[in-house]
C-alpha cells in the first residue's frame, strides 16, 4: 500500500507521458505527404453523401503515372464547399491550400476575376490549348485588367463522369490555384482530368 500511495502519482505520470510520445512516433510514421489539394465547389448533391472521388484510391492511377507512391503520398480533397453557404474557401484560395479547383462556370469565373486563379494558356502545352480552344473560359482580372483563360469546361470528360461529382452541372470547370503550392503537380492532373497524359 505505501509503494502506490508514494509512487501512484509517478508512476501514472510516466504512463501519460509514454501515451503521449507513442501517439506522436505513431502519428507521424504514419503521416502521409500532400502532393495535390483540390477543392470541388458545389460538386455535390445534398443528398449524396459521397462520391467516388472523394476517396483517395480514385486517385492511385495518377499518382502511379506521375512517380508516386499511393502508400507513402496522398492528395487533399474538399468537396463539401458549397459557394452559397460558405464563403472560408476563398482564404483557403489565397493561401495557396487548395491547388485545384472544379465548380461550375458562375464562381469559377468569380474567382477567376478576383486573380485567384492562374492562367492556363501560360503553363498548358500548346497542342492541348489548341483542342481545347472552344472550351477555354476567359477572364478579364478586375485588378491588372488582362483577359486570361482561367480554366477549361468539362463537356463530356471521362473522368468527371467516373468521380461522381457535378451530376446536376452540364460543363464544370477546372482551373489551377494562382498560389498553389504545388503548381507542377497541378498541372499534370489538370492534364490528366481532360485524358491528355
Amino acid at each position: 500500500i505505501f509503494i502506490g500511495q508514494y509512487y501512484g502519482l509517478k508512476i501514472l505520470a510516466v504512463i501519460v507521458i509514454a501515451a503521449v510520445v507513442l501517439y506522436f512516433i505513431l502519428h507521424y510514421a504514419f503521416l502521409k505527404d500532400s502532393v495535390l489539394n483540390i477543392v470541388a465547389v458545389n460538386a455535390q448533391d445534398i443528398a449524396m453523401t459521397s462520391a467516388a472521388a472523394d476517396t483517395q484510391d480514385f486517385y492511385d492511377a495518377f499518382l502511379k503515372q506521375n512517380h508516386f507512391d499511393p502508400d507513402d503520398v496522398q492528395i487533399g480533397i474538399d468537396s463539401s464547399f458549397n459557394a452559397l453557404a460558405d464563403d472560408s474557401n476563398s482564404s483557403n484560395l489565397m493561401a495557396g491550400t487548395d491547388d485545384v479547383v472544379f465548380s461550375d462556370e458562375e464562381f469559377m469565373t468569380s474567382i477567376g476575376e478576383t486573380g485567384y486563379l492562374t492562367d492556363i494558356t501560360k503553363c498548358l502545352p500548346q497542342d492541348v490549348l489548341d483542342k481545347y480552344t472552344d472550351d477555354l473560359l476567359y477572364v478579364t482580372d478586375v485588378d491588372a485588367k488582362v483577359k486570361m483563360a482561367v480554366g477549361v469546361r468539362l463537356h463530356d470528360n471521362d473522368w468527371i463522369a467516373k468521380s461522381g461529382w457535378f451530376a446536376n452541372v452540364k460543363e464544370p470547370v477546372i482551373g489551377i490555384c494562382s498560389s498553389a503550392q504545388n503548381q507542377d503537380t497541378a498541372k499534370a492532373f489538370l492534364l490528366y482530368v481532360l485524358g491528355e497524359e
